[in-house]
């Protein structure tokens, strides 16, 4: 998994599968806490939308993306409105 594309992440529980919101917990515990790791919940995010392209796609995998790849999917839908800036 070295592609440099962009990976969009949904911040939106009603965008997830039952699967998705479970791999959320498998990774990050009890989503109700209000003691969740900001750093856990982009890992779980990240493997989430890793295994939609991906289904075999691991939690390390999600663990070795660079920061500068992620966009949450609201920022994408507001920059594909708006359309190239160049």
């Amino acid at each position: 998994m070295t592609d440099e594309k962009q990976i969009e992440i949904s911040l939106d529980e009603d965008d997830l599968t039952l699967g998705e919101l479970e791999i959320l917990e498998e990774v990050v515990g009890q989503l109700d806490s209000e003691n969740v790791s900001q750093a856990k919940m982009t890992v779980a995010l990240t493997l989430v939308a890793l295994r939609r392209e991906d289904p075999s796609a691991t939690v390390e995998d999600a663990r070795a993306v660079k920061v500068s790849r992620l966009v949450r999917a609201d920022e994408a839908e507001v920059s594909s409105a708006v359309g190239p800036t160049d």
